[in-house]
């Protein structure tokens, strides 16, 4: 059995495919806060993002602290909560907790602020420091934000003088992209990021902040995002974006210009489309960051097998004749553990060598692979087929994109098929 080798923290440069990096961060200013004290303290996370796949938070205590008696407890429904981890080295302890959702794509609801849980540490004088390490995983389990983060003690709530008042800060709907916020309100001089997300093809053109009078606030750049400080009444956003007029060479052997030279995945791309397996989404479009979905994956495993599905429902038909699939949400976009699943299940199906297999427990979360997806994910693993959305993470509920998927279908070929 191949040794499965893990690292004592979660590393973000180890993501699903061979060394190909995340795509750009998409939370950058999050905000950490708690209320208690006496070593047991409740953290809430304005994370400026909708849904999360994941998250893990290290912390540095000053004392010894032991293992049994740390521990922390979700506060969200449908949450996978790992044990904690506590290292004490040099008079310090390090407790790092880990959340992963149980039986959905995400955790937590819509919306910016989560209240995570209760973090007690097992000794009532050990007391909270005022930064940690964070990492979160984007609602398609993709490094969104790796850095460290300021913890400070949230509002209790109650009366407030005028000085700690909240203001309203408002954006619009702007074409050819979007900015998202750290926060949609903030008290006099609070710091207030602002990221943009240009669409594909688009870049951002201008960018300004007004304060209630229409005076333009001083924006400052941070990491490729924008920081401003709040001033007294409410705040509106105003951006443009424009088109890009020059588009990068299309990869050499498709036609995708979707898909230029520097592309991290484009021999996948190439290898996987001059074998017909995998066909673009237009004529000169790939939309490699898109997602596969399980239709898409019926149909290349049909075409692998050297089928030609007429359309989707034929590949449907394929796959649930051959019991590769029961054939439902065909629009769906595929989980990690399904994905694997269904390449197991082929492997069965075509009389290949099954061997290789590993222990998930290396992995921080490899308790939530679902039952039916646990020998797919280990033979998986253990074959390099797929890895791990980090050195700490298989991510079993996260998705992949449609370049990742040209590479795992490579990697399956070559290392499975071997025709």
């Amino acid at each position: 059995m191949r040794q499965l080798k893990r690292s004592g923290l979660l590393l973000v440069g180890l993501v699903l495919l061979l060394s190909c990096a995340a795509l750009a961060a998409t939370i950058k200013a999050p905000v950490l806060t708690y209320q208690g004290g006496s070593g047991s303290y409740t953290l809430t996370l304005d994370k400026g993002a909708d849904k999360l796949y994941g998250l893990q938070l290290a912390l540095e205590v000053d004392g010894a602290l032991e293992a049994g008696s740390v521990s922390f407890t979700s506060n969200l429904a449908n949450t996978y909560v790992a044990p904690c981890r506590v290292e004490v080295a040099n008079g310090k302890t390090t407790v790092t907790l880990y959340m992963a959702p149980n039986g959905q794509s995400y955790i937590g609801s819509a919306g910016n602020a989560l209240q995570l849980g209760t973090l007690n540490l097992g000794n009532p004088e050990a007391v909270l420091p005022s930064t940690g390490k964070l990492t979160l995983l984007d609602r398609d389990a993709k490094v969104a934000y790796d850095n460290t983060v300021n913890i400070g003690r949230g509002s209790s709530g109650g009366g407030s003088s005028n000085n700690g008042t909240q203001h309203g800060i408002t954006t619009g709907t702007y074409q050819g992209g979007s900015v998202s916020l750290s926060t949609n309100q903030a008290k006099a001089g609070e710091r207030v990021t602002l990221t943009l997300h240009p669409e594909e093809g688009y870049q951002i053109a201008t960018l300004r902040v007004l304060d209630k009078n229409g005076k333009e606030i001083a924006l400052e750049e941070q990491n490729g995002s924008y920081v401003f400080t709040m001033p007294e009444g409410e705040v509106r956003v105003e951006a443009t974006f424009q088109a890009v007029e020059e588009q990068p060479p299309a990869a050499s052997g498709t036609p995708f210009e979707d898909v230029p030279e520097d592309f991290w995945a484009k021999d996948a791309i190439a290898w996987a489309y001059e074998r017909g397996y995998v066909n673009g989404t237009g004529l000169t479009t790939f939309t490699p960051n898109g997602n596969i979905t399980r239709e898409q994956m019926w149909m290349i495993l049909a075409r692998l097998s050297g089928q030609s599905p007429v359309d989707m429902a034929a590949a449907r038909e394929w796959a649930m004749s051959n019991g590769v699939s029961d054939g439902s949400d065909p629009t769906m976009d595929m989980p990690r553990q399904q994905m694997v699943t269904i390449l197991y299940r082929y492997t069965q199906l075509r009389g290949y060598e099954i061997n290789g297999s590993v222990e998930l427990n290396g992995f921080v979360d490899g308790g939530s692979v679902a039952d039916y997806a646990q020998e797919g994910m280990s033979w998986a693993v253990g074959n390099g087929i797929i890895g791990g959305m980090t050195a700490d993470t298989l991510a079993p509920s996260g998705t992949a994109t449609r370049a990742q998927f040209a590479t795992i279908l490579q990697r399956f070929y070559t290392g499975i098929v071997k025709e």
